[in-house]
């Protein structure tokens, strides 16, 4: 679940964007391009959130006799939003030795 600190700097962030491109937009091709780029941004702050919720949720159903976190590492991917970079937990398989994320 979102927080409500978390969607709120995301509405602050679009509403002042919006305003900004209000401001200094030359024409209406204009203002579409920069307002789809404010959403995208916007849309991948979210994702980011979600997929760092996901890691934290399967952190807390792993079987902790098994699975040892042992580093917190960042990820970037390329998505429709625009590039992304994440936290996520590496596991050490405690019965094998191999590792997991």
């Amino acid at each position: 679940m979102f927080t409500v600190r978390l969607l709120v700097s995301v509405v602050l962030f679009l509403a002042e964007g919006i305003f900004e491109v209000l401001r200094s937009v030359g024409n209406l091709d204009e203002l579409e391009e920069r307002i789809q780029q404010l959403v995208q941004k916007m849309a991948g702050k979210l994702l980011v959130e979600a997929l760092e919720q996901i890691d934290g949720r399967l952190a807390r159903q792993r079987d902790q006799k098994v699975l040892e976190s042992v580093d917190n590492r960042k990820r970037t991917l390329v998505t429709s939003f625009g590039e992304i970079t994440f936290r996520r937990r590496y596991y050490r398989n405690a019965k094998t030795g191999s590792y997991h994320f």
